[in-house]
């Protein structure tokens, strides 16, 4: 719980108060195969109700947490700001706390301090340590040896009745050898926030292509993809991805058709000048990146 102050719906106060959610109504298993196994646990505090799903699967070194809340705390200037959030104590002695961002990963202080991120965060050491991934919830702290996450604040002003009603937070525990480049953090976190699914075809639908073809593959794994969409002004295809940890590199893209014209864009998918080019050799292209570059491509097919 916050303390009560100004501006609630913009700034975290002090916490007075912390109360662990350790004590569960119902604890059991509710799915067990070849794949994973769940584990549904049970809660209640106060006015509100937790279900919680822990994942744990055979060939994925992570587990995942799906959490149903139905939240109905209120927070008011006599008794402050409820808030949930989720933490997780690590074993790791000198750990840097790194945190992804549009395009690029910065490290902040472990002090305690409420600091944004996107799809992961990293505790690393000198033996490893453990990426939190999440979907949807971006205000993180690190302290000490502790990785926490906010889900859910019920701030007073100017809004009165924030977050009520059910939510839906997933979020993952990726523990790790190494530092969180070497481990591919940020693979994993993509990974987390865009699931494979797989679709069912009918008879009709069912054409020639291969087991295993993509329309596009980017190599090295240092690359993450960030875009493939049609061009602003015309047929052509713009695709974008970045450099994720700081290394200079060679990118290769490997398309399912031959490309016929490659040009190099900025975000506005003008021409560039000054910048090597791409190079193209039947269904693949190739270009030069610089550590945390962002590269646009215009692709004619």
């Amino acid at each position: 719980m916050e303390a009560p102050h100004g501006m609630t719906g913009w700034v975290i106060g002090p916490v007075n108060s912390v109360e662990d959610l350790d004590k569960a109504e119902s604890v059991q298993v509710v799915e067990q195969g070849p794949v994973r196994a769940v584990i549904q646990v049970e809660r209640k505090w106060d006015r509100s109700t937790f279900t919680q799903r822990i994942i744990v699967y055979k060939d994925l070194p992570r587990v995942d947490f799906e959490l149903d809340v139905r939240w109905f705390q209120l927070g008011n200037h006599e008794v402050g700001v409820p808030m949930l959030r989720v933490a997780f104590p690590l074993n790791v002695t000198n750990g840097r706390f790194s945190c992804d961002t549009p395009f690029a990963t910065v490290e902040r202080p472990t002090t305690g301090q409420e600091v944004p991120a996107q799809k992961w965060t990293d505790l690393s050491g000198p033996n490893g340590g453990a990426a939190l991934l999440n979907n949807s919830k971006y205000g993180h702290r690190c302290e000490g040896k502790t990785l926490e996450m906010t889900l859910l604040r019920s701030s007073y002003d100017p809004d009165l009745y924030p977050d009520q009603g059910p939510h839906h937070i997933r979020y993952s525990l990726f523990p790790h050898a190494g530092s969180w480049d070497e481990a591919a953090v940020d693979l994993e976190g993509t990974s987390f926030n865009f699931p494979l699914l797989a679709i069912e075809a009918t008879p009709s639908e069912q054409g020639d292509l291969a087991s295993g073809t993509s329309f596009l593959t980017l190599n090295p794994g240092n690359l993450l993809l960030s875009a493939i969409k049609r061009a602003e002004d015309g047929a052509s295809l713009v695709v974008r991805f970045y450099e994720s940890q700081g290394r200079k590199s060679r990118a290769l893209l490997r398309f399912n058709r031959a490309v016929k014209c490659v040009t190099r864009v900025n975000l506005l998918e003008e021409p560039l000048d000054g910048v090597p080019d791409a190079t193209l050799s039947g269904k693949k292209v190739m270009v030069p990146v610089k550590p945390h570059e962002i590269v646009s491509l215009r692709v004619d097919f």
